[in-house]
Formats: structure tokens, sequence, C-alpha cells
């Protein structure tokens, strides 16, 4: 009997993806069978230092603003690059109105209230209806899993009519 070398790679490849899930799920099985002290606490996704924020360039909380509203984002201790890559300390801007800051991990919702700049821009004309708003600055890796709360800021703002 003839095998190609298409079907042997084929058995191999079968193989070890067989084995690597036996050797996953006996792992899970034991993690899931131990001790509530056993299994290790969560830990976050990313650390983020003292020197590291976002933050408002040219708007202060409690302002009163016109619409369009032209915003400035900053940000310390990271990079802004294009989203797409995921490499520590480097990602781009969400803004997120009327909401709060999204979890560490979590990636960040793509809808009205929540707008990406993943082409890494670092300025902004936002258009916002008259009134009280909240807006908030989060900053996120490169596939928008948010840096959490500590890589966010949070200010109010009020449109003139």
């Amino acid at each position: 009997m003839k095998f190609s070398i298409r079907t042997t790679l084929t058995a191999l490849i079968i193989g070890a993806t067989l084995v690597s899930c036996g050797q996953n799920s006996k792992a899970v099985e034991e993690e899931e069978s131990a001790p509530v002290s056993m299994i290790e606490e969560e830990k976050p996704m990313y650390e983020i230092g003292e020197e590291q924020r976002t933050f408002f360039v040219n708007i202060e909380d409690g302002e009163e603003v016109s619409s369009p509203l032209m915003i400035q984002m900053g940000v310390e201790g990271m990079e802004v690059e294009p989203a797409g890559m995921i490499k520590p300390n480097f990602g781009h801007h969400h803004m997120i109105v009327d909401g709060s800051p999204i979890p560490m991990g979590q990636v960040v919702p793509a809808d009205g209230q929540h707008i990406h700049y993943g082409d890494g821009r670092i300025e902004t004309e936002l258009e916002l209806t008259p009134g009280p708003h909240t807006l908030t600055l989060q900053f996120a890796d490169g596939v928008h899993q948010s840096y959490g709360e500590a890589m966010s800021a949070t200010i109010s703002v009020i449109v003139k009519e």
C-alpha cells in the first residue's frame, strides 16, 4: 500500500493534535478537581505602572463646550500605534460617550457609544447633542482589549446649544 507525503503529514498532524488534546484535558480535569487554595489567582493581563496614564490634552472636567468638539487624546508611558498586533505598552485610543471604563482584558465594544481609533489617531472631532455628557478615554491593545480603568480618563462636559 502506497502513502503520499500529504497523507502521511495529515496523519502525523492528527495524531499530534489528539495527543496534545488529551494532555490538555487531563490538566483541566486536575485543575477542576484541585482544592480551591491550589488554583492560581487570576493575574492582571498587563501591569500598569504609576507613570502610565491616558488623558484629555485640551479639555478639562466640567468644561462648557460646543459641538462638534475637537478632542486631543494623550497617553504617557505607552506608545500609540494602529490596531492589529499585541505588543506590551502599545495600543490605541477609544472614546466612550456617556459610559464607563472597560475592565482590563475585555474587548472594547464597537457601537455608537464606543468609538474606536484603531488607525492610531490622537485627535478627533466628536459630534455631541446639547446637554451634559461624560467622555471616557480608554486605551486598549492592538486587538482592542482594554488596559483597564488605570488606562482610562473620564471627564464631564456640557455641550452648549
